[in-house]
């Protein structure tokens, strides 16, 4: 691995795109960030330190020159258009985008992309009470009983995996495909592409515009204790959630892009992050009053619902990047995560 190593990183002004780009600087690589929106807040002390190209991935002109001009050697693909209420946009953006990228590679003789697509892909995963799934990444992925409980992120998001595949094999590429649980960190709520997935609004106290699912529940309640938001809800505080810390990704990803002990077959591996246990949302109250003592959050007892797509309780196996990869999480402790969560907030 080069020390001046250049890797191109689509949507890397992301909600997780900018902690993965984040990272490829800590590490002392050259991230080369292409995205249609601007570095955020959370990129500014970094901007130096990237080289930031403007654009769209639907647009293979400039993805194909900017990966030549860069002397890109690795490619991370996190670039998505999320709204359930644009089926158009999200199958041009996900699907055509993210072949103009393996298109690019190819024609570049990039040697790996990286692929971060979503555990929504899983069939159905039944949570038996008091024993959670240990969820491998051979367990089914594209069967789900109803195809109307099933989002267009998601659809994309499995087209993508098998177009990928059999476009690795064919044009002997290595085509790493990485899931994450439930996502949280800084920069979530406040995403335009995340909150337009939800239909919430940032700093909206119309209990409408909550979010009902793991990962962005987590990260709204935390956004709401820091800004000193009184929270009540009627259930939810035992729910049980994989979540994981958006640093424990963004580790995951590089190292997919950078290690050179992945067992491929075929051309193609997956990978799992998250923090390898669950917590409940009465854990991260716990946690949050540990940092925000005055913190006002009341949670009632039981599930979440999550409408059609409810959270899944499951754990992933990590045995895999651990060996592969040698990702182990940091952010185990998840008064860890909370802690540095409020600090990057805050700053």
């Amino acid at each position: 691995m080069s020390e001046k190593m250049n890797i191109l990183v689509t949507g890397g002004t992301g909600a997780i795109g900018t902690w993965v780009t984040r990272n490829i600087v800590e590490k002392g690589l050259h991230p080369v960030v292409y995205d249609i929106f601007p570095p955020g807040k959370y990129l500014a002390d970094v901007l130096g330190q990237i080289t930031f190209i403007q654009a769209d991935t639907l647009d293979l002109d400039t993805l194909i020159s900017t990966i030549k001009t860069s002397n890109v050697q690795r490619i991370i693909h996190m670039a998505k258009h999320t709204p359930q209420d644009q089926p158009l946009a999200a199958l041009k953006s996900n699907v055509l985008g993210s072949a103009n990228v393996l298109e690019a590679a190819k024609t570049n003789h990039i040697t790996r992309v990286v692929y971060t697509s979503s555990h929504s892909v899983y069939g159905y995963i039944e949570a038996k009470e008091g024993q959670l799934p240990v969820i491998t990444e051979d367990y089914p992925k594209f069967d789900r009983e109803d195809p109307r409980f099933i989002p267009y992120y998601t659809l994309t998001n499995k087209m993508v995996e098998y177009f990928g595949i059999r476009f690795a094999m064919d044009y002997n590429l290595e085509f790493v495909i990485t899931r994450f649980g439930s996502t949280f960190g800084p920069g979530k709520i406040e995403s335009r592409q995340e909150r337009s997935m939800l239909g919430i609004k940032i700093h909206d106290d119309d209990s409408e515009s909550v979010p009902k699912l793991g990962g962005h529940l987590a990260s709204f309640i935390i956004d709401s204790a820091i800004r000193g938001k009184p929270l009540r809800f009627s259930e939810g505080r035992d729910h049980k959630s994989n979540l994981v810390y958006f640093k424990d990704i963004a580790e995951g990803v590089v190292l997919s892009a950078l290690s050179d002990k992945i067992q491929f077959i075929d051309n193609h591996r997956d990978f799992h992050f998250d923090a390898g246990k669950a917590a409940t949302f009465d854990d991260l109250i716990e946690a949050i009053k540990k940092h925000i003592p005055d913190a006002s959050v009341d949670m009632g007892p039981g599930k979440l619902k999550g409408g059609k797509h409810p959270d899944p309780e499951v754990v992933f196996d990590l045995t895999r990047g651990n060996k592969e990869l040698g990702y182990f999480p940091r952010y185990v402790d998840l008064e860890k995560a909370v802690a540095d969560y409020i600090t990057m907030y805050r700053k």
